[in-house]
């Protein structure tokens, strides 16, 4: 299973995002209250600037007939000079 990491590198203080202990996360999807929905940034059509492992967003995904918003946050890559993005279906609690 995979744990949001926390946000070490320095830039990540100029970066709004909820508490990491108020989500959970399995390996599908990501539990949240509405509020700490609204607190992430939306990338829907891009991904954000300024990369650093636990860096969170959301992004709308649209399938078929169904709409529904993803956790994408950027996570450690076995090749250290590149970084992973992970993602999972958001469940509002």
């Amino acid at each position: 299973m995979d744990a949001i990491p926390q946000i070490t590198d320095p830039m990540g203080k100029y970066w709004k995002q909820p508490n990491l202990a108020s989500i959970q996360v399995d390996e599908t999807h990501a539990l949240m209250s509405l509020a700490d929905l609204r607190q992430l940034a939306e990338y829907s059509c891009s991904i954000p600037t300024g990369t650093y492992v636990g860096k969170m967003w959301k992004c709308r995904v649209e399938e078929k007939d169904e709409q529904y918003w993803q956790l994408v946050w950027y996570d450690e890559h076995e090749d250290p000079k590149l970084l992973a993005i992970k993602r999972r279906r958001i469940l509002v609690i």
